[in-house]
């Protein structure tokens, strides 16, 4: 990939590890990404542009000889490389701020202008770590200027840079455990920290043959770059790159004088596969959501190997035909976000006796049936299908959605089921076109074939705070309910 997409891989994929929700799924790991290019590919240039679109820090990290020489450390030697390491993380690796009581101390952001506390989320120390924060001064104006501080990014990026520069095969496999496991010694790795690292595979020490253990290199997504003029330009054109308009403008012109194309041609550590691929994949090609289709393909070849690349589309490719069953759409659905656009109403007046009379805004319907983005697979299908016109599909799943309600509604597993999982079936049924929307409620709330039925599943779907916004959306589209509330 190059410069652009490198960019937007490390958007995606921090942004998602960012995500309290994309964290918490069972099979969740955090693997290094590891960008293998030559000198002039912009891998670290991108990684800095990359944290900086997200507002978070790239912690940059070089652990060549020079470094540990520079920081006045001893020389490596066999004894003192976990010493050495410790320091290595005291130095550059953020822990939670906390107060003076020990306790965490609440992430904070800004919501409609106000400054509010994030539930759950807490803050980074990354002011004591100002010294290794690739774009602390961009990161700085920017929290400031919104009366936060840097410490309340929402994550970051732990950038490794100049892999092939590390002399030491212990130090490497230590310092990539580290990110693998993210302990080391006492020392837990912030959750909402990503991990990446970028190497040069035509100079310094032969690491490929240090990643060609098994046990050590399935560990890792190993993605492909390659030197992009463009990317290098940007960079250049830059007002503090120090580059001055005579050098920007020959190699504008002879843009071959700067770099050797044949430079573009090398071998990374062969594919390896292992149990954590079936992870891997979940999370990073099937769920993180990628700009550009290139770059879901180039970090699928990373992790099935490019022999299951095809298998993988054959698959892909079926499921994609195949209609999803009800139980997939209450328990796999993404979850209508009831805070983010709800279906307000507004109060017109009252009644004689006081009740308020409502109103409903166009508006908040467009908002709830288009505005959320798709998070997870099976709504990424469904909305496909739409717009791929297999009405044939969006039938099938609606059909069986309606049958299974009717068949089940007096089941109280069933209940259990759609009390847990309402706004699920919420965001399906927004995501129907506009006619199938109000005929499957009818269908469910309405149908003469099921006088029974119709009424309990009327009631289950209009109970409780969620069904308020279900009773708004039918009131809204007319749909008549009938619904036995006695």
């Amino acid at each position: 990939m190059i410069g652009k997409q490198m960019q937007q891989a490390v958007t995606s994929i921090a942004g998602a590890i960012m995500d309290p929700e994309f964290r918490a799924r069972k099979n969740f790991e955090r693997p290094p990404f590891v960008f293998w290019g030559p000198a002039g590919a912009g891998k670290s240039y991108t990684m800095k542009k990359a944290g900086t679109a997200l507002h978070i820090p790239v912690i940059g990290i070089r652990l060549g000889q020079e470094l540990a020489e520079d920081m006045s450390y001893p020389e490596i030697v066999e004894e003192n490389k976990q010493k050495y390491l410790s320091k290595i993380i005291a130095e550059m690796f953020p822990r939670y701020k906390r107060d003076a009581q020990g306790n965490k101390i609440p992430r904070r952001k800004v919501v409609n202008g106000e400054i509010t506390i994030v539930p759950g989320e807490y803050q980074l120390n990354f002011t004591k770590i100002k010294n290794y924060i690739e774009n602390w001064k961009q990161l700085e104006e920017y929290y400031t200027s919104i009366g936060l501080s840097i410490n309340d990014a929402p994550g970051g990026i732990v950038f490794l840079d100049e892999v092939n520069r590390i002399e030491d095969k212990q130090m490497f496999q230590m310092i990539f455990q580290l990110f693998d496991s993210g302990k080391f010694k006492g020392y837990v790795t912030p959750a909402e920290l990503s991990f990446f690292a970028a190497a040069n595979p035509n100079e310094g020490h032969i690491v490929q043959d240090w990643f060609a253990d098994d046990a050590f290199t399935n560990r890792c997504v190993h993605l492909r770059t390659k030197y992009d003029f463009d990317t290098w330009l940007e960079y250049a054109s830059e007002p503090d790159s120090g580059y001055d308009d005579l050098t920007i403008q020959f190699y504008k012109t002879y843009p071959k004088a700067l770099f050797n194309p044949k430079k573009n041609d090398f071998k990374i550590p062969a594919f390896s596969s292992s149990y954590r691929n079936a992870a891997f994949l979940s999370l990073y090609v099937n769920t993180v959501q990628y700009p550009d289709p290139a770059i879901r393909e180039e970090i699928l070849l990373a992790i099935v190997g490019e022999a299951e690349v095809p298998h993988f589309h054959l698959v892909e490719d079926k499921l994609a035909e195949k209609a999803p069953t009800a139980e997939e759409i209450l328990t796999s659905y993404d979850e209508y976000e009831v805070g983010s656009n709800p279906l307000i109403t507004i109060e017109m007046g009252k009644t004689r006796s006081g009740k308020p009379i409502p109103a409903y805004e166009i508006d908040t319907l467009k908002d709830a049936l288009e505005y959320q983005e798709p998070k997870g697979e099976l709504r990424k299908r469904i909305l496909q299908a739409q717009q791929d016109g297999k009405t044939d599909l969006i039938n099938e799943a609606t059909q069986d959605l309606v049958d299974y309600f009717h068949q089940n509604i007096k089941d109280q597993k069933f209940k259990d089921l759609i009390d847990e999982n309402r706004l699920r079936f919420l965001r399906f049924v927004l995501d129907l076109p506009r006619g199938k929307f109000g005929t499957t409620f009818q269908q469910l709330v309405s149908n003469h074939s099921h006088k029974e039925t119709s009424p309990l599943i009327a009631d289950i779907l209009t109970s409780g705070e969620t069904g308020l916004y279900v009773t708004q959306l039918i009131k809204y589209i007319d749909v008549k309910v009938v619904a036995n509330s006695q």
